[in-house]
């Protein structure tokens, strides 16, 4: 498991306190626990069991299917930006044209390449 400053459980801890009744979390969705520290996706079983353990249940899931609008937008930040840019820094003004001309299309696209994985709204009820 990867080594954070501040796991993903003790930042859900700290909404299981204060919630009366329902907690929202927006996460990427994996068959398996892989990624980087920036964006590390898990099984839907980790998050129920996560919950669970702190007297939630999973009552909604809503895959959010962006994943060709990513990909192709991932593939335009690569090729159309300096190779040394840091996280947070502006994008060029020629990736943001080609995303958004390209977004219609590829919004299109999502609609019909539907996943069970990536992003994913979890709807959580205190039991």
């Amino acid at each position: 498991m990867l080594k954070t400053r501040w796991s993903q459980c003790e930042l859900f801890v700290e909404f299981f306190n204060p919630s009366k009744k329902d907690i929202y979390i927006f996460e990427k969705i994996e068959n398996k626990i892989k990624g980087t520290e920036l964006c590390l996706g898990r099984p839907l079983k980790y998050y129920e069991a996560l919950f669970e353990k702190n007297g939630f249940r999973l009552t909604q899931i809503n895959f959010i299917n962006i994943r060709v609008s990513f990909f192709v937008s991932g593939i335009i930040r690569k090729l159309f930006n300096n190779p040394r840019r840091k996280e947070g820094e502006e994008i060029s003004k020629l990736s943001q044209f080609l995303q958004k001309i390209t977004l219609p299309i590829t919004s299109y696209l999502d609609d019909i390449f539907k996943s069970r994985r990536e992003l994913c709204m979890l709807h959580f009820t205190k039991r």
